[in-house]
């Protein structure tokens, strides 16, 4: 190496801003941007809202976006990235809309939805029956028990419902 010639020099990461000394050489090829593999991923990583926009087909005469990319067995949108900042390889496309519309699902706000929409994996009653159940109660007439049996849950499922424990989300 020519006298006077840096073995290394000093550069700063494009991604952390951390500072990292590379060979001078690295630097002429157009490297020596990032003190990490980690920190070339990052740099490298697509918005989740491209990979979204390109499965994105034409809109129906009522504002509905139908989905033109990949879909699942089931025959709903989904969408790959193996670069996102998440990490998470597979997306659903209706979720990914919501969030780029609305912002960050919560995991309240999932549960509401799940609840109203009829969609809880572990619910025995509907919203309707729910709402059934406290307004029959609530006028009398008939007992706690009377309406699980009828119903088919427990006494104790009947008085978490009339006590707001349980289906707190249902109006």
């Amino acid at each position: 190496m020519p006298k006077g010639y840096p073995s290394k020099v000093e550069r700063t990461c494009l991604v952390c801003g951390k500072s990292f000394l590379t060979i001078p050489a690295a630097v002429q090829r157009g490297g020596g941007k990032y003190c990490s593999r980690a920190c070339y991923h990052k740099s490298q990583a697509i918005p989740l809202e491209t990979h979204f926009r390109k499965g994105v087909g034409q809109t129906t005469e009522n504002g509905c976006v139908l989905w033109a990319g990949i879909k699942d067995a089931k025959g709903r949108g989904i969408i790959y990235s193996s670069t996102h900042r998440r990490g998470k390889r597979v997306f659903s496309a209706h979720r990914v809309a919501w969030e780029l519309a609305k912002g960050a699902i919560t995991q309240l706000e999932n549960i509401a939805d799940m609840v109203i929409e009829d969609r809880s994996p572990n619910r025995k009653l509907t919203p309707a029956e729910v709402r059934s159940i406290r307004r029959r109660y609530a006028e009398g007439g008939v007992s706690q028990q009377q309406l699980a049996d009828e119903y088919g849950v427990n006494q104790t499922t009947v008085s978490t419902i009339v006590l707001r424990k349980r289906y707190r989300l249902v109006n």
